[in-house]
């Protein structure tokens, strides 16, 4: 699928919500549990739609491509300084103080 392609895919399953894009399928289910947890009467599926963008460098193509899009990353496998790079170039990307999402479970006092 063409870059372009997989833009307009998920435009088209935004709607008019905002973007949210994580790395995997894995960070996209722990997120929405973290929220629907956190306040299942808030509704932020009505507002933004979480989505997997399939790595680090997907998720910036598409936080580059969209001004109102926003991105997290994990903090693996990129060294330091590639990630730092990432994270100045793309200011609307955050990301997580550990490895990966996952690693929440175990330290739930973390989140």
């Amino acid at each position: 699928m063409s870059e372009q392609a997989w833009l307009d895919q998920i435009e088209n399953k935004a709607g008019n919500k905002r973007v949210l894009l994580v790395e995997g399928d894995e960070d996209q289910d722990a997120l929405t549990h973290f929220l629907d947890q956190y306040n299942s009467a808030l509704e932020w599926s009505n507002l933004f739609l979480i989505y997997p963008a399939g790595g680090k460098e997907h998720v910036r193509i598409g936080v580059d491509a969209h001004s109102d899009w926003c991105g997290v990353v994990d903090r693996d496998v990129w060294g330091e300084e590639d990630l730092q790079g990432l994270l100045e170039s793309s200011p609307r990307i955050k990301a997580l103080p550990r490895f990966c999402v996952e690693s929440f479970f175990c330290h739930p006092d973390e989140i």
